[in-house]
């Protein structure tokens, strides 16, 4: 699943690992204040910019 930063929560990312469903979402460096002791997050970069072309053709 690849979305934008603003879905970047500790909620949704543990619901996509409990189903199998891996998250391609960016880090919200608003949403955390301090950074835990918690898994690194990758973002795919190549996926993460493909979103916006899809988005772009939907809208189209």
């Amino acid at each position: 699943m690849t979305a934008d930063a603003m879905y970047d929560a500790a909620k949704i990312r543990k619901y996509n690992r409990k189903r199998g469903i891996k998250s391609n979402i960016p880090i919200n460096k608003r949403n955390r204040t301090k950074m835990k002791r918690e898994r690194p997050i990758k973002v795919d970069q190549e996926d993460y910019k493909s979103k916006s072309i899809v988005e772009r053709f939907l809208a189209g």
